[in-house]
C-alpha cells in the first residue's frame, strides 16, 4: 500500500462522517485487505477489517486485541525511509 492509498482511505472515511478515522486506521484497513488477498483464511485480518468497517459505519471503535497480532501496517514509502 502507498501513502496515497492510505490518504484516500482516510478521506473516504471522513466523507462518511467518521472524522476519528486516522492514517493508522487507514493503513491497518488496507493491510488487512492485502493480507486477506494472499491468505483468505486469515482470521485476525478478517476480524480487524470487520471492526474497522463497523468503526467507519458507526463511528464507534470496537475494543479488540486482534490488531496487535498483525504486522505493523507500514506503507511502501515508510519502509523505504527505514532502509
Amino acid at each position: 500500500m502507498t501513502d496515497a492509498q492510505v490518504t484516500s482511505m482516510v478521506e473516504m472515511a471522513h466523507a462518511r462522517g467518521c472524522r476519528e478515522f486516522n492514517r493508522y486506521d487507514g493503513s491497518l484497513f488496507l493491510m488487512c485487505q492485502e493480507l486477506l488477498q494472499s491468505d483468505p483464511g486469515n482470521a485476525k485480518a478478517l476480524s480487524v477489517l470487520k471492526e474497522l468497517q463497523v468503526f467507519i459505519a458507526t463511528r464507534e471503535k470496537p475494543t479488540s486485541f486482534d490488531e496487535f497480532a498483525l504486522p505493523v501496517p507500514y506503507t511502501t514509502e515508510e519502509l523505504r525511509r527505514q532502509q
